[in-house]
């Protein structure tokens, strides 16, 4: 009953204004769900086991101190043991270990077609065991982000033509 409780508690918590989340993923492994943070500067993993929360601070990085609608979600990637947070409005897609709460990475190397759209960039995305793909806001592109080497394509949905962040490539 204690257990239940707390879980309740825990849910209004982040329920709050001071946390607010978009989306989350799921460490089966360790049974943790990951909340991406949208509109708070720290992101909550939650032991669903123990119904224990832990929190990670993103106030200090750079590229997401300044945003607003951070990030629209989350995924779980067991081969790295890496939590990927797909950005919405910040400037890189963060990487966590999921067993430290520590920052493993943060890529900001956005094709040009992409990087110029000063507000948010994203609304949603999905991660398919190696890339994770960011739908496009309002830019009419798709972004393939390659969770090991840190490329970046972008895809035009009206076209057959690919951006990369350092070159064209015409199929």
């Amino acid at each position: 009953e204690t257990h239940a409780l707390d879980g309740v508690r825990i849910v209004a918590d982040l329920q709050t204004t001071q946390f607010r989340f978009a989306g989350a993923a799921i460490d089966p492994t360790r049974r943790n769900i990951w909340f991406a943070p949208a509109q708070a500067r720290i992101g909550i993993r939650l032991d669903a086991r123990r119904l224990q929360q832990a929190q990670f601070d993103l106030s200090e990085h750079a590229q997401v101190a300044a945003s607003q609608g951070a990030f629209v979600d989350a995924a779980f990637d067991p081969v790295t043991d890496l939590v990927w947070l797909m950005p919405r409005a910040a400037r890189a897609v963060v990487s966590y270990g999921a067993g430290t709460l520590q920052l493993f990475s943060e890529h900001n190397s956005f094709p040009s077609d992409v990087s110029r759209v000063h507000t948010k960039k994203f609304h949603g995305g999905v991660f398919d065991g190696r890339a994770i793909w960011l739908a496009g806001y309002g830019v009419g592109r798709v972004v393939r982000f390659d969770t090991r080497t840190g490329l970046m394509v972008s895809i035009d949905y009206r076209s057959e033509v690919m951006h990369t962040s350092s070159e064209l490539v015409v199929f």
